[in-house]
């Protein structure tokens, strides 16, 4: 892997783009995320690998995931690790706009008596997650 370079690494990139990630190649627990988009890191070195020495890497040559020389590689040159299915909620957006979303409720009775189950699963929503956490 010392021979793959940034420039391979984003010539992987651009290859996913145009031919979209393989089946069976999506990532389960990470993402590599550049310019606002996700791709599976694992395949993104398998295939700049090819760019660098000619040879594609399977995915059992080798280990994905924190501390790995994969993921240390892509570390090295600055792209973006990150786990997937974890939400940046903005917990204050979400109270003003839930108040707002409450308040139009209140004002009309046929939302009111149509629309409380969302209430409830809003304060359920509320209390339950911890969205400092995420």
């Amino acid at each position: 892997m010392e021979q793959i370079s940034k420039e391979h690494i984003i010539k992987a990139i651009e290859e996913i783009d145009q031919f979209g990630v393989r089946p069976g190649r999506h990532s389960s627990t990470y993402d590599l995320k550049y310019q606002g988009k996700r791709y599976p890191p694992k395949l993104v070195v398998s295939i700049a690998h090819r760019f660098a020495t000619g040879e594609e890497l399977r995915p059992e040559d080798f280990e994905g995931g924190k501390n790995t020389p994969a993921f240390n590689l892509l570390n090295k040159y600055d792209f973006e690790i990150v786990e997937k299915n974890k939400f940046n909620i903005d917990k204050s957006l979400f109270n003003s706009l839930f108040k707002e979303y409450a308040d139009y409720c209140k004002r009309s009775k046929w939302l009111t008596y149509r629309e409380a189950y969302k209430f409830k699963f809003g304060r359920w929503l509320y209390q339950s997650v911890d969205f400092d956490s995420m």
